[in-house]
């Protein structure tokens, strides 16, 4: 369907039309990771993110800069005596509740990023895409972006998209069963500190 507005192909999602790739800098990283935009910022050229338009490797080294950025803000008296988890910890560790934060919007913007496309196919290929970004990071040791973006892949609302996850490719779903194991919580996060230790 063509809306003559403006000439773009839009889909339905329930009875609300959006354009095809559904992303406004309201709904991007941009916003959701709280990152002022730069000249060379990723997303700077574009006024939505698709997944899709982006390489694997760029997408993966921006969250980790990003993440970074996050985490040297943070100082250790913070971190002391779980601080953190105190009634004022807005006032005694921000710099952690804000990383806290940053990771909790990057899975609740994928999720969305995924359910955002109305057929199993399109939703699959975001799938896939966000399954090689999540491998990038733990192959590059981003743990704290790869277990943010496992937690949206393995949101009980992209695991209950069956027709989706029926287009997903066999070699993609493999690799997700190694992140699968790799984020598993067995023994406090096992595999996850023992390749901290390496």
């Amino acid at each position: 369907m063509i809306n003559s507005n403006n000439k773009k192909k839009i889909r339905r999602i329930g009875t609300i039309k959006r354009v095809k790739t559904v992303k406004n800098p309201e709904s991007s990283l941009i916003k959701n990771l709280s990152i002022s935009k730069t000249k060379n910022y990723l997303f700077l050229n574009k006024n939505y993110f698709c997944v899709t338009d982006w390489n694997v490797e760029d997408i993966g080294d921006k969250l980790a800069q990003i993440s970074k950025s996050n985490l040297d803000k943070i100082y250790p008296k913070e971190l002391y005596k779980g601080i953190y988890l105190k009634k004022d910890k807005n006032n005694s560790s921000p710099n952690v509740l804000n990383c806290i934060q940053s990771s909790s919007n990057l899975t609740a913007f994928i999720i969305e990023d995924i359910i955002s496309y109305n057929t199993p196919r399109l939703r699959a290929r975001v799938y896939e895409k966000w399954v090689l970004i999540c491998d990038y990071c733990r192959q590059n040791k981003d743990h704290n972006d790869c277990i943010a973006i496992y937690s949206a892949l393995n949101n009980y609302i992209i695991t209950g998209l069956n027709l989706t996850l029926k287009e997903v490719k066999y070699k993609i779903k493999n690799t997700f069963e190694q992140i699968n194991n790799f984020c598993n919580v067995e023994a406090n996060y096992k595999n996850i500190r023992n390749d901290m230790d390496v």
